[in-house]
C-alpha cells in the first residue's frame, strides 16, 4: 500500500486551534459567500494554546476537567457590536411614521379584496435512512424536533441500519428515499457500476468525528512516531475511520500492520478497557464516558490532522433526485435552516433538543460530545459540498486501496438544491 500524497495532510493541528469565542468580541459578519463556502472565519487568537485539537490554557483553565467544562458554553457566541438605533434623530423618526400609515393602509386593501386564509403546504412523506445514529447527525434532529421540516412540507420518517449494505439495500430498492451517510456510500455505489448510482446533495459536516484515546492524560502535543510499535484497536463497521488512521499513519511514515498494529473489533471500547491495547480509535459519546471514567483520554483528533473531508452527507438515487426536485429542494431548505438554528445556539440547547433523537444519551453529555465537536469545525455552516473535500475523499480511499481512480466529483454531487437553499430568506421564527 503506498503512501499518499501529501496535499491533504496538515502537520499540526492548527486548524482545529480555534481560539474559543469572546462574548466581549463581535463575530464576523456571516454573508452568502462565507456560507456558500461552509467553512467559518478563522478565529482571532488569544492566549489560549490548543494541544491536539483540544483548547488548553492554563491561565484560564486549571485542569483539563475545567477545559472540558468550558466547551459547554457556545464557542461561536454571536454578539454583535452596539449600533445607532433608528429613531435617534428627527429624520428617522419622521420617515418610520410614513411608512407605518403606508403599511397599516396597505394591509387594510388586502384584507377587503381577500379574506380567504392561505392554503398550507401539502404535506409530503419522505423515508430518510441512516447509518447508524450518531451526535454528528445533529442538524438533521434538529430540522425534526425543531419542526423545520414540517414547515417545509415535509414528514420525515427516519429509518436507521447498522451495516452499509442495508443501507444501500434500501435505497436501491425504493424502501427508502434518501439516505445519511459517509461519502464514500456514494464513491462505492458508483464503482460497484450501479447504473441508478447514488447522488450526494447536502453535506452536514466536514471532519471525521473519531479521536485517538491514550490510557493516560497526554502531557505535551501528541507526536505520531509514539505510537510505532503500538496496538491500536479501531471499531469495526467504521470504515471511514479506519481509512483515516490509516491515511495519518502513511502521512506520517507509520505502515499499518508493519510499525503500528491495527485491531479492527466491533467492540473497541471493551477491548480497550481490558487492557487488548494501546490506543484505542472512538467517536462521540464514546470519548465522553471514557473520559468521565478515567479509563480512556484524547490524543489527537483524527478529523483535525487531515484538511475538510465529505464526511457525513444526504444521498439519494439519481431516478429520485431527477423525478422529486422540490422534495429535495425543500428538505435541503429545512437542513439548511437546521445548520443555522446550530450555529447560534449553545451545545447546552443543542443537546436539549436532540435529546429525544438519542435517549440513551445523558442531556450533559451530549452538550460535551456537541462542544467537543463544535470547537473543531466539525459542522458546516451550509449544506453546499465543497468538491475539493470530495477529491480528499478519495484520495484518502485510494491510499486505503478502497478505490482504484478517482471519479468525477460532478458525476457524484448535485449543488444545485444547497445552494438555493442558502438564498432562501432566513426564517427568524425558530
Amino acid at each position: 500500500m503506498a503512501a499518499p500524497a501529501a496535499s491533504g495532510l496538515q502537520n499540526n493541528a492548527t486548524s482545529c486551534r480555534g481560539d474559543l469565542w469572546s462574548p466581549a468580541r463581535p463575530a464576523p459578519e456571516k454573508t452568502v459567500a462565507n456560507m456558500a463556502g461552509g467553512r467559518r472565519p478563522p478565529l482571532q487568537s488569544s492566549p489560549a494554546a490548543a494541544i491536539n485539537g483540544f483548547i488548553l490554557s492554563p491561565a484560564l483553565f486549571p485542569t483539563k476537567r475545567n477545559m472540558i467544562q468550558a466547551l459547554l458554553h457556545n464557542p461561536y457566541s454571536r454578539v454583535l457590536p452596539p449600533g445607532k438605533q433608528v429613531g435617534e434623530d428627527g429624520l428617522y423618526k419622521k420617515l418610520g411614521m410614513v411608512c407605518l400609515i403606508l403599511m397599516i393602509s396597505l394591509m387594510g386593501s388586502m384584507a377587503c379584496v381577500n379574506n380567504e386564509p392561505e392554503e398550507k403546504k401539502g404535506t409530503e412523506r419522505v423515508k430518510v435512512c441512516e447509518l447508524f445514529p450518531s451526535v454528528l447527525h445533529a442538524p438533521q434532529y434538529i430540522a425534526m424536533n425543531q419542526g423545520m421540516f414540517a414547515k417545509e412540507g415535509l414528514e420525515v420518517e427516519l429509518i436507521r441500519v447498522d451495516s452499509k449494505e442495508e443501507f444501500m439495500r434500501l435505497l436501491q430498492q425504493g424502501e427508502a428515499d434518501i439516505g445519511l451517510a459517509g461519502g464514500e456510500i456514494s464513491i462505492m455505489s458508483y464503482q460497484a457500476g450501479q447504473e441508478d448510482y447514488l447522488i450526494s446533495f447536502s453535506q452536514l459536516t466536514q471532519r471525521e468525528g473519531s479521536f485517538l484515546l491514550g490510557k493516560q492524560e497526554p502531557e505535551d502535543r501528541f507526536q505520531w512516531e509514539s505510537l510505532r510499535g503500538k496496538k491500536i484497536i479501531v471499531e469495526a463497521g467504521q470504515e471511514r475511520q479506519q481509512m483515516l488512521l490509516e491515511y495519518l499513519l502513511l502521512q506520517q511514515g507509520l505502515k499499518p500492520e508493519i510499525d503500528v498494529e491495527l485491531l479492527v473489533d466491533p467492540d473497541a471500547a471493551e477491548l480497550f478497557l481490558a487492557g487488548r491495547g494501546d490506543y484505542v480509535v472512538l467517536g462521540e459519546p464514546k470519548v465522553t464516558w471514557l473520559l468521565k471514567a478515567g479509563a480512556g483520554y484524547p490524543q489527537a483528533s483524527l478529523g483535525c490532522f487531515s484538511d475538510y473531508i465529505t464526511d457525513t452527507v444526504f444521498m439519494l438515487k439519481k431516478s429520485v433526485l431527477n423525478q422529486n426536485p422540490q422534495v429535495v429542494q425543500n428538505f435541503s431548505n429545512a437542513i439548511y435552516q437546521a445548520q443555522l438554528w446550530m450555529d447560534s445556539h449553545s451545545p447546552d440547547e443543542t443537546a436539549q433538543l436532540i435529546h429525544s433523537s438519542l435517549p440513551w444519551i445523558e442531556v450533559h453529555d451530549l452538550a460535551e460530545a456537541v462542544g467537543r465537536y463544535q470547537v473543531q469545525n466539525t459542522w458546516r455552516v451550509t449544506t453546499v459540498m465543497d468538491e475539493g473535500s470530495f477529491d480528499l475523499l478519495q484520495e484518502i480511499m485510494m491510499g486505503s486501496g478502497r478505490l482504484e481512480s478517482k471519479i468525477e466529483s460532478s458525476l457524484l454531487i448535485n449543488n444545485n438544491f444547497a445552494r438555493k437553499a442558502v438564498l432562501v430568506p432566513q426564517d427568524n421564527s425558530y
